[in-house]
């Protein structure tokens, strides 16, 4: 899920992909705007698969570059939680 606040300010509230970026790895996604909130999917749970996210890692989502009216690009920065071994 992604805060209200930074959608409006950043992201056209539409079905749309996302490209979430890692060093020099890159993933799409989809981004779905709900009347529950706006969410990542379509492309997410690979993306925390091959980054082997788990509980209590944190994300941060940094908005990087706009391409075109149809990409918008996420810088992710991960912070893993001290609690778990990967």
């Amino acid at each position: 899920r992604l805060p209200t606040s930074f959608v409006k300010g950043h992201i056209e509230q539409k079905p749309q992909i996302i490209r979430l970026e890692v060093g020099n790895r890159s993933w799409q996604v989809q981004f779905l705007d709900c009347n529950t909130g706006h969410f990542l999917c379509g492309g997410y749970f690979k993306f925390l698969r091959e980054n082997s996210l788990g509980r209590g890692d944190v994300c941060i989502y940094e908005l990087n570059d706009k391409n075109s009216r149809t990409e918008i690009v996420l810088k992710v920065s991960i912070f893993r939680c001290n609690h778990r071994q990967v």
